[in-house]
């Protein structure tokens, strides 16, 4: 094996690898002046291998289109596949009939990445350089990319558009939409004073009133769903929001299988000063009578936290509400509920979510900002 510092000036009749290694032939004199050829494998450790980047992303809520540049790579023998993230699923772009992006002759390159009703909500953009001849496998909503298509990059560059925080041991995505999306629908705010973690770890999430709009919050964990028990503790009262005020803790796959996995405990009157009932558990679809349990959170004063959750098994959902009693009491029980009904969905990709809305976008009746404060969130795998 001989090793170079640069590129021979002999052609090479073999064809490179992804280690740069040549097949070449060579003609070796001995000392009678003899001369033989011989077939040897050489390394070349500096030759400029391709590369993709990208020279313009379209910030969030944007329509306009990606664009990139292509180095050393011919064109005409290769293209570029894109992916999006939107709401925590993999998507091909600009379409399935069409997942392979040409390159044009000065090696850029432009997709329409936003062919889709939510695509200009995409936190996360993959574009990869392959070979024309290399069919891109089609992603529709999975939690990762495709791994064929890693495998099979020549290069490849992924760019993270969302702000994200770390709560409770994980990361979590900031939802943003400067237009009407759900639920709701709502715009969401990703700001750092309506969505923080304080000195003392809680998570708040808030509805606010700016520039003439008003502004719901949600955050996504970047945790992939698994049967076992999701805890969620709150710290404020949940019991004086206003009647369109909505606090959703919940499970959500962004593939529409299983009603996209949604369990539920939320927290509202809906829309109704008078409901007796503050809150209901769901598994969804919650229009399938029996999928749907509501209950009265009672009015604690904000001096104990309430802890709610539920046990996803394969057969089973167990939902509980708890009032954390002070240290020497025992915890009350306020609410709770089994359900083993036909819609108990299997575990997949997707994640758990939080958020504060406003029912059909209608403002909060005294038109005062809201405000949940969530202490933690903790997962134990079954």
């Amino acid at each position: 094996m001989l090793t170079f510092n640069a590129a021979p000036d002999f052609e090479t009749p073999g064809d490179v690898n992804t280690d740069n290694v040549y097949e070449v032939q060579v003609k070796v004199a001995d000392s009678a002046g003899l001369t033989d050829v011989q077939d040897l494998q050489v390394t070349v450790t500096n030759l400029n291998c391709p590369t993709i980047q990208f020279t313009f992303v379209p910030s969030l809520g944007s329509f306009e289109d990606l664009e990139g540049e292509v180095c050393d790579a011919n064109p005409l023998d290769h293209g570029v596949a894109v992916y999006i993230q939107v709401d925590g699923g993999w998507w091909t772009k600009p379409f399935f009939d069409h997942p392979l992006t040409s390159i044009d002759a000065d090696g850029t390159f432009s997709v329409d990445i936003t062919t889709g009703d939510f695509d200009h909500l995409a936190t996360k953009i993959a574009a990869f350089l392959v070979s024309g001849e290399f069919s891109p496998p089609l992603a529709s909503g999975e939690n990762k990319i495709p791994q064929d298509v890693f495998d099979h990059a020549l290069a490849y560059e992924i760019v993270d558009r969302s702000r994200t925080i770390e709560w409770s041991g994980s990361t979590w995505q900031v939802k943003a939409s400067n237009t009407l999306v759900g639920p709701g629908p709502n715009t969401f705010s990703d700001r750092e004073e309506d969505v923080y973690v304080d000195e003392q770890g809680r998570l708040h999430l808030t509805i606010t009133q700016r520039d003439g709009r008003w502004w719901a919050t949600e955050v996504v964990s970047e945790d992939v769903l698994e049967f076992g028990t999701y805890m969620f503790r709150l710290a404020s009262d949940v019991t004086d929001f206003p009647p369109t005020v909505v606090l959703g803790l919940f499970t959500w796959d962004p593939i529409d299988e299983f009603n996209h996995r949604e369990i539920d405990i939320e927290f509202s009157k809906w829309g109704d000063a008078g409901n007796p009932n503050n809150a209901q558990y769901v598994v969804q679809p919650f229009t399938t009578a029996g999928n749907i349990f509501r209950f009265n959170v009672p009015n604690l004063a904000g001096e104990v936290a309430t802890t709610h959750s539920f046990e996803w098994n394969a057969d089973r959902v167990q939902f509980r509400s708890i009032s954390n009693q002070p240290a020497g009491s025992a915890d009350i029980v306020t609410a709770s509920w089994n359900y083993s009904g036909e819609d108990v969905p299997p575990a997949g990709s997707g994640n758990v979510r939080l958020n504060l809305w406003l029912l059909d976008g209608t403002p909060p009746s005294d038109q005062q900002s809201v405000e949940a404060i969530i202490e933690d969130f903790t997962f134990i795998q079954e």
